[in-house]
């Protein structure tokens, strides 16, 4: 259990004692055959599970609603590569985060969608979009913080993000950051 899950998501988190929570550590192995790999990876390496696939086939996967497997790691390349085609414009953001509300459906989180939308386009732009794949994004020195599914908790307290499962809510910790200069 504690391979998957941190001890904040068991204990701490309000929705874990009336619902099941998606594993913060990694994914859980598939009951498919030859999807996925059990081995952990390092907490600052991207798993070698979403690294199989291309970002095309992944994205098709994804689409398709059946990526090799469903964890943070997976949310982030997802996230990555829908800005990457949606952008944040025009309502790219929007459709980003319908297709991830889509994709998670009654585990679907709105403010943390909207976090991770957030800090994967900071990274992203950060780097000026330089990464021609998930894999270069993922790796950057700038992104690496990204993996760690805790992050979320330097911006937000655990009672905000109970308040904005179903509504987005503001960090009420540190404010995210902007590449909009101030």
């Amino acid at each position: 259990l504690l391979d998957y899950y941190s001890q904040e998501a068991i204990w701490q988190n309000p929705d874990a004692q009336a619902q099941v929570v998606m594993p913060d550590k990694q994914p859980l192995p598939s009951l498919l055959g030859g999807t996925a790999s059990t081995k952990r990876a390092p907490a600052d390496q991207p798993l070698a599970v979403v690294h199989e696939l291309s970002d095309s086939d992944f994205l098709e996967l994804f689409s398709k609603r059946k990526p090799p497997s469903w964890g943070h790691e997976t949310k982030l390349r997802a996230t990555w590569l829908l800005l990457r085609l949606e952008g944040r414009r025009q309502g790219g953001t929007n459709r980003v985060f319908n297709r991830l509300q889509q994709a998670e459906a009654g585990m679907h989180h709105v403010t943390e969608s909207y976090f991770w939308i957030q800090m994967v386009s900071f990274c992203d732009a950060s780097m000026a979009d330089t990464a021609v794949c998930f894999e270069d994004f993922i790796c950057h020195d700038r992104c690496k913080q990204l993996l760690d599914p805790r992050l979320i908790l330097k911006h937000y307290s655990d009672g905000v993000l109970a308040e904005g499962a179903s509504e987005f809510r503001l960090p009420d910790m540190q404010p995210l950051p902007s590449v909009v200069p101030k």
